[in-house]
């Protein structure tokens, strides 16, 4: 899942104490929520409880992270959810990293896709052990990156290049309204 959204919005919502904030995402979301803290095996009966709904809590309210990570990676893509557009990735889904990986690593537009699937959290988010991975990549990194890729593009126009096309749209995307780039992996 690839969605684009302004990083530095999100970075600021993250611990930003806006409950109305908090209300308004979990009343848009509360069944998609149920849902998730179901699947996870989790119960929410006081604020002390491991969930989603407590997660999303506590990253808009700056409290301490107590939760193992998944929680607070699923409670941020809610979050994400709410001010990100979610981009097609169906040529993508599902797949093997490795695809996204040689298809972005072999262009040298100075980005790492690894960046954005897993293993770069959002700053001062605790991340999760295993699933969900996901990661980001910055309004100017997005930027950047899209004026590479429409480079390579141009240059190889003889190529075949269906899936580097496809993820240039969700760069130019995202540049074109000065947005990043976050992704999950499940």
């Amino acid at each position: 899942m690839v969605y684009a959204i302004d990083i530095n919005k999100l970075q600021s919502v993250c611990g930003g104490g806006e409950m109305e904030l908090y209300d308004a995402i979990v009343e848009t979301y509360r069944s998609d929520i149920a849902s998730v803290n179901t699947s996870l095996g989790l119960e929410y009966y006081h604020q002390s409880d491991p969930s989603i709904f407590e997660g999303i809590r506590q990253l808009i309210m700056g409290l301490p992270k107590n939760f193992d990570g998944a929680i607070y990676a699923y409670a941020l893509e809610f979050i994400v959810r709410y001010f990100g557009t979610f981009l097609n990735n169906s040529l993508f889904y599902p797949c093997d990293l490795n695809l996204l990986s040689e298809t972005i690593g072999d262009c040298q537009i100075g980005v790492s896709i690894d960046n954005l699937i897993f293993r770069r959290p959002i700053t001062g988010l605790p991340f999760p052990d295993d699933f969900p991975m996901y990661g980001h990549l910055t309004n100017s990194e997005v930027t950047h990156a899209a004026k590479q890729l429409h480079s390579v593009l141009d240059e190889d126009a003889n190529k075949d290049m269906d899936e580097l096309a496809f993820i240039a749209r969700w760069f130019e995307f995202a540049a074109d309204r000065q947005q990043g780039l976050v992704g999950y992996y499940y």
